[in-house]
């Protein structure tokens, strides 16, 4: 029994947080990244962190002493008995147990796999692969992949040998990963199940003598930059949103600990930034050289600003010609092909810096800030504000003024017409 004495010291004790979180990988790094930020901006724990693998044997001072929460990337089955008491307060951010109803903050496997098929389709890709791991987020992110490819045409090879979870830094199935590498199709676009397994596959591209990128572009998971730059060519990588995920997960044990009521939700999925681009996949599989020539001035130049008939006066084509072959062969029209460009430009920016959105629009090739968000809300469904919160949730407020509500309710005068071209 709890004496009053003690329990008036306890309430003095900042909360002690268990964080069960891999410091050895990328994903746990920028998870902790977040539950800092949520630390700073709110009532301060104890944070109690292990510096290890989820592989290695946890620490015994967990049984020992008072624990307030816990935040595990660990299933329930794995977590020792000193943390699976009844009535500690615990966020997962693993994998969904569907037997339990233990509340979480998760990567949207699905997404994650949508995302990476987009960009190698992008790129001109119309064979692709995935390489996986026997686990089920890798299986789910495989899920995501083949059904975008369908749905955009393409077709999907599975390497279906996976080496179990604990092969991440140990390639122990080379012949057969080699053996399936040079069975495929070329050129092919990869999308490997984490950043390592992405060195694998580089790995035995390397071995069997297949230029990357031009016969087989490589992309991998988590973007973390040490390990994307460890390879050769610098590899291409999804990036998920790991500072939401870790603030998400305190915010909702906090509540939890608070006894607050309900969670608000029990099961948060939180989506990728997308691609970031590296030499892995810095190609074009376009056989169409005029078509390959408009593509890179496209990227390099979007946000600068280039007109469809300096693009037509690039190559020997007329710019109507040009139109129809960008139809043909991306199913998208120029114009499409340099709005994208300057959505994902103005997307890094939002993610990445505290520009205000004038600045932002000036930098990616927008007349002003009305046209920058009535295209980006056109073209990704969130008002650039509301984009950048969801990168950053731990800001307070509205970033700059967004005009898309308000200039709804306005009438649509020549100076607005203007501003609305991309």
């Amino acid at each position: 029994m709890i004496k009053p004495s003690d329990r008036l010291c306890r309430e003095h004790l900042f909360p002690r947080i268990v964080l069960v979180i891999d410091t050895s990988q990328g994903f746990g790094r920028g998870v902790l990244r977040g539950v800092a930020n949520w630390i700073q901006r709110h009532d301060p724990w104890t944070a109690l962190v292990d510096e290890q693998g989820l592989a290695a044997q946890l620490p015994g001072w967990l049984s020992r002493g008072q624990i307030d929460g816990v935040i595990s990337r660990l299933d329930w089955p794995q977590l020792p008995a000193a943390l699976r008491r009844p009535g500690l307060p615990i966020v997962r951010l693993a994998s969904i147990d569907p037997r339990d109803d233990l509340p979480g903050v998760f990567s949207d496997e699905l997404a994650i796999g949508r995302s990476a098929a987009d960009h190698l389709i992008d790129q001109g890709f119309h064979e692709l692969a995935f390489c996986g791991l026997a686990t089920s987020w890798s299986r789910l992110r495989q899920q995501g992949f083949e059904e975008q490819a369908r749905a955009r045409g393409c077709r999907t090879h599975v390497f279906d040998k996976a080496s179990p979870a604990t092969s991440l830094s140990s390639p122990d199935d080379h012949a057969a990963l080699s053996s399936w590498l040079g069975s495929l199709p070329k050129p092919v676009g990869i999308m490997a199940a984490t950043d390592l397994r992405g060195l694998h596959v580089l790995d035995a591209c390397h071995h069997l003598g297949i230029g990357v990128p031009d016969e087989a572009a490589v992309v991998g998971v988590d973007n973390d930059e040490l390990v994307c730059d460890l390879a050769t060519p610098t590899l291409s990588s999804v990036a998920q949103n790991l500072e939401r995920i870790g603030y998400i997960a305190a915010e909702m044990l906090s509540a939890m600990i608070a006894g607050t009521g309900a969670v608000r939700e029990k099961r948060v999925f939180v989506q990728p930034f997308g691609v970031e681009p590296r030499k892995s996949t810095d190609t074009l599989t376009v056989a169409d050289p005029d078509l390959r020539s408009a593509l890179r001035l496209i990227r390099k130049h979007a946000c600068q600003g280039i007109a469809i008939e300096e693009l037509a006066d690039q190559t020997s084509l007329t710019r109507r010609t040009l139109e129809r072959r960008f139809q043909k062969e991306l199913g998208r029209s120029i114009h499409d092909e340099i709005l994208r460009v300057k959505i994902a430009a103005a997307s890094r920016l939002l993610a990445d810096t505290e520009h205000k959105l004038q600045k932002i629009a000036n930098d990616t090739g927008f007349n002003d800030v009305a046209s920058l968000c009535h295209a980006f809300k056109r073209a990704t469904g969130n008002r650039p504000g509301d984009f950048r919160r969801q990168c950053r949730p731990w800001l307070d407020t509205a970033i700059d003024v967004d005009p898309v509500a308000a200039d709804a309710t306005k009438p649509a005068g020549p100076s607005r017409r203007r501003s609305r071209k991309a």
